[in-house]
């Protein structure tokens, strides 16, 4: 093997290694929380593995599953593309040749996952999986490995930062708590954009509650808004709302929770109506998505557009290497653009020179649906529904769309996080400004990315695994609250 394809590996350990040295985290480990440490790597690595049997195991067609889609992509570009044109996807800079660009186009995820977003985040896993796979050769443990170790370096970070946030009793329940939930734990572990997530946000809280010199802030606070961008771009604007509440109470002195009700409904405006076109758009996205079907991309004389036909037509169509070949003309279609349908279902009959490619071929969602629409243009609709959105994003799934054991963890879980949040507002009282910042950015994110996630994810099975980023701050707020509750008592029943 060219030595040289070892550089994007080493790189990355590099830069693993000096995130780790320069944030303290070994040292962190070894004095006192090495038990927690292996234990949850030791859980992460569990539910990294879990989570990639579960998908190859439960959907009928696993290679086109979030876990394997980008895996195999990165997997086939490294196959056919040469060391210069490797390294120009991979960077994303640079022209293609004719040649290149065709293999590029020949991978279904490079433009399907991002075809209407303001940014292509699937590229980041394709990416990340190729600067693995000169190594690995798509040996799929070690990048299971790979993004479990990512998830529990973020995770770590961000426990650090949460006992800096809690009395010296209480401290040391926050590395077990930011486990504690197996949403976050299992969405979180493996190969999936939840792991960059819990990386970025490691990075982030632990920068924002340090003593570091400003360069030295700087130089993190890029490195974690870089990462989030990369990996779940619509974080970004929640974090800058829920900055608008940490101004609010170190600025002005507001108390933590009207600071945090005002930043929430400057959040509410931003949907209503900057994002309004956005929203609607995403939200039918997934609609339409979790309907199922067979999503085909058809070439004419150079022209290039997506159908969708209903499940039952595969009985239609013949497909060969990824390469779809109608039977007979009785094939009924919609178009679409930007994973939204146009129109109604037309009569399609295959042309000479027509060549048809399949991107993907989903099963209907069947019942677990929860539809609010979202009506743009229509804010007061929208302002009135917003109630339901976020009850199913915080509560779902209900105990009729529970299907097996693991739907039921989920509906305890979010019960019992819900009943949690709502009596961490009641009891939670301040000893200190930084606390009282917390709160209120705690708040913001919670309540903000529970409001998105209601609105553009009618999905159940979804849900649970969006909203499953509010958790950590969720149990941060529990044990603030429960710490300043104890506190309290023990004042009380002091002689």
């Amino acid at each position: 093997m060219d030595a040289f394809r070892f550089i994007p590996l080493i790189f990355l350990l590099f830069l693993l290694g000096a995130g780790m040295r320069f944030s303290g985290l070994l040292k962190w480990i070894f004095e006192g929380q090495s038990k927690w440490a292996l234990a949850s790597l030791a859980a992460h690595l569990m539910a990294g593995f879990g989570l990639y049997g579960l998908y190859v195991k439960i959907l009928p067609d696993p290679a086109n599953g979030d876990v394997l889609k980008y895996l195999n992509d990165a997997g086939f570009l490294s196959a056919h593309l040469p060391n210069a044109g490797w390294w120009k996807v991979l960077c994303g800079i640079g022209t293609l040749s004719q040649g290149q660009n065709h293999v590029l186009e020949s991978i279904s995820h490079w433009e399907l996952s991002g075809s209407a977003a303001f940014l292509n985040e699937g590229r980041t896993l394709i990416r990340l999986h190729m600067v693995l796979w000169p190594v690995t050769k798509g040996f799929w443990v070690v990048h299971v490995c790979f993004f479990a170790v990512v998830s529990w370096l973020g995770s770590a970070w961000m426990a650090k930062a949460g006992e800096r946030l809690l009395p010296k009793g209480s401290a040391a329940w926050m590395p077990w708590a930011i486990g504690a939930t197996p949403s976050w734990l299992f969405w979180s572990s493996g190969m999936l954009k939840e792991a960059l997530v819990a990386f970025g946000l490691g990075i982030l809280t632990l920068t924002l509650t340090s003593d570091w010199k400003m360069v030295k802030k700087a130089i993190f606070l890029l490195a974690a808004s870089v990462i989030l961008v990369l990996s779940k771009v619509y974080l970004i604007p929640i974090a800058l709302f829920a900055s608008v509440g940490a101004f609010l109470v170190r600025v002005l002195n507001w108390r933590p929770i009207p600071a945090a009700a005002l930043a929430f409904g400057f959040w509410m405006c931003f949907l209503l109506f900057p994002a309004s076109v956005a929203l609607d758009v995403k939200q039918h996205q997934f609609v339409n998505l979790a309907r199922g079907g067979i999503f085909i991309e058809r070439t004419h004389n150079g022209l290039i557009d997506t159908l969708r036909l209903e499940s039952h037509q595969n009985q239609r169509l013949v497909i060969r290497n990824g390469l779809v070949l109608p039977k007979d003309s009785g094939i009924y279609a919609t178009s679409w653009v930007h994973l939204k349908e146009i129109g109604p279902p037309f009569s399609i009959t295959p042309k000479p020179h027509e060549s048809w490619r399949l991107l993907s071929a989903l099963k209907p969602a069947g019942s677990r649906f929860s539809v609010v629409e979202w009506k743009s243009g229509e804010a007061f609709h929208n302002l009135k529904s917003m109630g339901g959105w976020m009850l199913n994003a915080l509560t779902r799934p209900w105990p009729g769309q529970c299907r097996g054991f693991l739907d039921w963890v989920n509906f305890a879980e979010a019960w019992i996080l819900l009943f949690a949040l709502v009596w961490s507002v009641v009891f939670f009282k301040p000893s200190a400004n930084s606390d009282s910042v917390a709160t209120a950015v705690c708040l913001v994110w919670c309540f903000g990315l529970a409001l998105l996630v209601g609105i553009t994810t009618p999905v159940v099975g979804a849900l649970v695994r969006y909203r499953a980023v509010a958790h950590p701050a969720m149990m941060l707020l529990f044990l603030r609250a429960w710490s300043a509750h104890q506190i309290k008592k023990k004042t009380v029943m002091a002689p």
